[in-house]
């Protein structure tokens, strides 16, 4: 008994200590977390990728063909085909321009060379005229290999016309009577060549030699923008206008829709292995602002397809991990979002649609952006957009997205090609060819978005969830400043780099906005360092409260009338829990008098009769000292208007009385130390009625007043006149 009795004070004493040391904590760290596709897409990225998942890898190497100034007078690439030999041949507009590409060797093999090329017209007074005088109205819109491997290109706008390369020499196959443009070329197993047309919607069916011409379908729409041959033989085609999927019989000139796209365009279709088709869906029309790759940073729906993960080789890494707090995040997922159902109003300008062999059609991704060319690669979907050139990778299994390119002069990746490991780009605006191979960059960027903090913080140890194999390294660098804008001058130098091998301190000033720089390194073209989420904490120094507002108040209780309702209203930028204390002093007076203190809320009811009436202010003390340590507590002060404090009545500085006959002549002269006389009123001889009178001038206004009383018609003998006076505040 006497044991136990003994531990309590002990005890107690513990949790006592506890409590204020928990109490003590006021200034938290502050974390934020970056781990969505959202969250890393406000960076910008250098030879590295972001995925639909919120990782950051390094990119597949990619470079810039040298076209030996071929492209100068080209806007488009508008299609890419590659031969068996491993030939490329890219068709562009406005002149109707092909290009061969053999050995590395780039040549231009369309329009035959008969004459030199006018001369730049140079007129020294326009500086717009610099362009060569020498753009014609021709277009090749579609090219393809034949069933020999001979190229097929379709020349489209002031003449129509299908050509055929035959040992070096275009011979024209084809000349459709009712069309202006062919817009697309595919060929069925038997070598049948189909072509896509406009205005008039037509679709025309030439033997593999090219000959014997028939219309398959002649749809309502005006022009065919894209075809594909399905394994079942029939031809589907995408149409302008109305966005309509065709499934057409390729000899009965009898077709089905077999989807209606809620898009205007259908500008490219694909089948994959499983004969699932896809289809490219865009409304240019729809592209009013752009949020850089907005289709992938939408969260997807929770959880992930039930697949089999990727063959990888396993190998020794270094894997990161962000420290697990409850220290609050500024960065917050954004809500799932639902994929568009057809009949609503479209979200986006383009769509991919995923179509089944039995005809069930799923939205598989949807941007702002154009939608202009697709291509199957290594089980992904990949397509070219606009208009910020963008290169999108789609797995439909595992419902990933990837923005896997995006080149920083061009306006629209336009044409897409295959060609073993590499996977040939055309842009458009400036017009390039671009091939990404499939070796990985050795070195890649990714810098941040700026982090801010609200306030100039410390900035604490950067920590990153990722796995790094033994071949590659990432290397931290930071930098900060206290503008928004990280090309302000008067940001701080980037940091040294730093191998970031666990929680690595961020160098960089005291400031509101920090942003970190991650290089990321391989020496295995097949490894990368995958980033998932970076954790960036910070500081605010204990900033001392502020009393934004403080009023003393008559209470407007008429139970109360001696009462003032002083208010305030506090702030703290760290949060802090506040407490408050109150001071008055006469107005002119130097010292503070306490009325009250350790006030849990900035409010106080002051019964002010126990003061003489005079001029006052109050002053309010906020302070943090119980989120503080004594040697860190801060406090904020303010000080209120100067009020009034009136609790006596006025009083009666002169009187006169003067009596003739029946008639009583009353002058008084009321004064108030501080208020405006507010009333006076008389009654004789104890009537119950009394009677209001108005000063001489007639105006109660100020602190001291005359006042003139006659009374008539009063009998002989006593009489008592009895009067009342209050101020302006019903003393």
């Amino acid at each position: 008994m006497t044991s136990n009795t003994a531990s309590k004070p002990a005890f107690f004493a513990i949790i006592a200590i506890l409590t204020l040391t928990i109490s003590a904590q006021a200034v938290n760290s502050i974390t934020t977390r970056q781990k969505t596709a959202a969250d890393f897409l406000k960076g910008e990225t250098e030879n590295t990728v972001i995925d639909s998942t919120g990782t950051i890898k390094l990119a597949r190497q990619s470079q810039t063909v040298d076209m030996e100034g071929l492209l100068d007078d080209s806007w488009v690439i508008n299609n890419i085909v590659t031969a068996k030999d491993g030939t490329i041949y890219i068709g562009t507009s406005p002149n109707g321009d092909i290009i061969e590409i053999k050995n590395g060797k780039a040549k231009k093999v369309y329009p035959p060379q008969t004459k030199e090329l006018a001369p730049p017209v140079t007129d020294p007074n326009d500086p717009n005229s610099l362009a060569r005088d020498n753009f014609t109205n021709k277009h090749v819109f579609a090219m393809a290999m034949d069933s020999k491997d001979r190229l097929l290109a379709a020349i489209s706008g002031s003449e129509c016309k299908l050509l055929r390369l035959e040992k070096g020499t275009f011979k024209t196959v084809f000349e459709p009577e009712q069309a202006n443009y062919i817009l697309d070329i595919a060929l069925d197993k038997a070598g049948n060549i189909y072509l896509a047309t406009g205005p008039n919607g037509l679709i025309y069916r030439l033997n593999s030699s090219a000959q014997n011409p028939k219309t398959v379908y002649d749809a309502q729409d005006n022009n065919i923008l894209s075809l594909a041959i399905g394994k079942n033989g029939f031809i589907y085609a995408g149409s302008d206008q109305r966005g309509l999927i065709y499934k057409i019989h390729p000899f009965g000139r009898t077709a089905a829709v077999l989807y209606d796209s809620k898009q205007s365009e259908i500008t490219d279709l694909l089948f994959d292995d499983q004969s699932n088709l896809y289809a490219a869906a865009t409304s240019a029309q729809s592209v009013s602002s752009q949020t850089r790759a907005a289709g992938i940073a939408a969260s997807s729906k929770p959880g992930r397809p039930d697949t089999e993960p990727a063959a990888g080789e396993e190998t020794a890494q270094t894997e990161l991990k962000t420290a697990n707090t409850d220290t609050a995040s500024k960065a917050a997922e954004p809500a799932p979002t639902q994929q568009p159902q057809r009949g609503d109003s479209a979200k986006s300008a383009g769509h991919i649609y995923k179509i089944t062999p039995e005809g069930f059609v799923t939205d598989i991704f949807g941007d702002m952006a154009v939608f202009f060319a697709i291509e199957w690669e290594n089980n992904n979907l990949i397509l070219g957009t606009g208009n910020n050139a963008q290169l999108f990778a789609i797995d439909p299994k595992t419902e990933k997205k990837t923005l896997a390119f995006e080149d920083g002069q061009a306006s629209q990746i336009t044409a897409l090609a295959k060609a073993g490991e590499k996977l040939y780009i055309g842009t458009a605006n400036p017009a390039k060819l671009i091939v990404l191979s499939r070796s990985l960059a050795k070195e890649g960027i990714f810098t941040s978005a700026l982090v801010d903090a609200d306030q100039p913080a410390r900035w604490g140890k950067l920590q990153i969830d990722a796995d790094i194999p033994k071949e590659c390294k990432i290397l931290i660098s930071s930098r900060s400043g206290n503008v928004d804008d990280p090309n302000d001058p008067t940001f701080s130098d980037w940091t040294r780099d730093l191998p970031l091998t666990d929680a690595t301190q961020l160098e960089c000033p005291v400031a509101r906005f920090c942003q970190y720089r991650l290089t990321m390194i391989t020496t295995d073209h097949a490894k990368t360092p995958i980033v998932r989420q970076v954790a960036i904490p910070h500081v605010v120094p204990n900033l001392a409260p502020i009393i934004t507002s403080l009023k003393a108040e008559k209470s407007k209780d008429l139970k109360k009338p001696s009462t003032f309702n002083i208010t305030a209203i506090a702030a703290d930028a760290n949060k802090d829990t506040l407490t408050y204390e109150i001071e008055f002093r006469k107005l002119g007076r130097t010292r503070w008098i306490k009325l009250k203190d350790k006030l849990e809320k900035p409010r106080f009811e002051w019964e002010t009769k126990t003061v003489e009436d005079a001029r006052y202010e109050v002053r309010v003390i906020a302070d943090d000292e119980k989120s503080n340590t004594p040697q860190t507590a801060l406090t904020g002060s303010r000080i209120s208007d100067a009020f009034v404090i009136d609790n006596t009545a006025p009083e009666i500085e002169k009187e006169n009385i003067k009596i003739a006959k029946d008639t009583v002549r009353l002058t008084l002269t009321l004064q108030d130390a501080f208020t405006a006389i507010g009333n006076l009123s008389y009654t004789v001889n104890s009537n119950e009625d009394w009677t209001s009178t108005l000063p001489d001038d007639l105006v109660y206004d100020t602190t001291t007043e005359d006042f003139t009383i006659q009374i008539e018609d009063l009998q002989t003998g006593e009489h008592v006149i009895a009067i009342k006076i209050s101020d302006d505040i019903k003393n």
